[in-house]
């Protein structure tokens, strides 16, 4: 690693700076939960994942939902809705998860070799309603943040600050930034679980690599574009 003082300093206080409301709804009482932080919003939806019931698997997955759209809740009352309930959309199109998606979901999930990650394991997300390349990353992330991480629009800024990022080949759709899940997108994501790991188990810092990432992100967020590509050109 290559990071000088100022930048390893500079994404430390980041990564100890994120913030990102810490919310998970239950849909059994129909209220939204509050968490005191992040490791317990992972923990109530990876249990829900893993449970093996269909229902709490159905309520786990939108939660990666509830939780990724938490800062926009106008598209997160939108998105949940769509994928738990059967409806038309836009008159011809019917929406809504199927009990066929959740038993291959859970088939996934559950099978040891799932968290290999590969192209292929991350398109068999691609056929549940509201789950793209970004929400397919949340739902790996839930899963196993010590070696998954997210990879979003906002994260997607950081494809055109400098060419020599691992971010650089993003291929992003214009006008709203959104990424496709497209062979390349997904090397680019197994690229940036890698460097994320890797930084995440250097002495300076002995974190999660999905720390490392909330770090990244909230330098993003901050409008900290140049000194978050910078740090990433020089791990």
């Amino acid at each position: 690693m290559r990071m000088n003082k100022e930048q390893v300093g500079m994404l430390r206080d980041a990564i100890n700076g994120y913030n990102y409301p810490c919310v998970t709804y239950d849909f059994k009482r129909d209220e939204k939960v509050c968490h005191l932080n992040m490791l317990s919003v992972e923990s109530a939806i990876r249990r829900q994942l893993l449970s093996g019931d269909v229902d709490e698997v159905k309520d786990g997955l939108s939660n990666v939902l509830y939780w990724g759209y938490a800062s926009q809740p106008g598209r997160q009352a939108k998105k949940v809705y769509n994928f738990r309930h059967p409806h038309v959309f836009r008159k011809k199109f019917k929406t809504g998860v199927t009990p066929k998606q959740l038993k291959d979901v859970m088939e996934l999930i559950s099978d040891g070799d799932f968290l290999q990650l590969s192209a292929i394991n991350l398109k068999a997300f691609k056929e549940l309603p509201e789950f793209g390349l970004a929400f397919a990353t949340k739902l790996l992330m839930f899963l196993d943040p010590n070696r998954f991480v997210v990879l979003d629009a906002q994260l997607g800024k950081l494809q055109g600050v400098r060419a020599n990022t691992v971010l650089a080949s993003l291929r992003r759709r214009k006008g709203d930034g959104y990424l496709s899940m497209t062979n390349a997108n997904i090397s680019t994501y197994v690229d940036w679980c890698k460097l994320c790991k890797r930084i995440a188990a250097h002495p300076e810092f002995q974190v999660r690599a999905v720390d490392v990432e909330r770090g990244i992100y909230q330098m993003v967020k901050d409008g900290k574009l140049m000194e978050a590509a910078t740090i990433l050109a020089s791990a």
